[in-house]
């Protein structure tokens, strides 16, 4: 819910969107094309950081908000165990 308005009205959010749309969308809809690979690689950095910051925030709040504390064996049972099945399958 908090990233709806940060697509929907922000500058910043628009050019996300429109770069994950298409390149001729975004040349279509007003990003100049001599700046466009620039900004091209900077939106699309951008939003994988960001993503990666929120994906990590997700993971800390699993670990220390399911039983109060970081445990060892939680965290080996939750977090290691499947993240080596997904490693290894993939």
């Amino acid at each position: 819910m908090a990233e709806n308005p940060l697509l929907h009205k922000t500058f910043f959010g628009f050019n996300v969107r429109v770069v994950g749309s298409s390149p001729k969308a975004a040349v279509y809809a007003g990003i100049k094309s001599d700046v466009y690979d620039r900004l091209c690689l900077r939106i699309i950095w951008l939003t994988l950081l960001i993503s990666g910051e929120l994906a990590g925030l997700g993971g800390v709040c699993k670990v220390l908000g399911a039983i109060g504390q970081l445990n060892p064996a939680f965290i080996l049972v939750t977090v290691t165990l499947p993240s080596l099945l997904l490693l290894l399958a993939g």
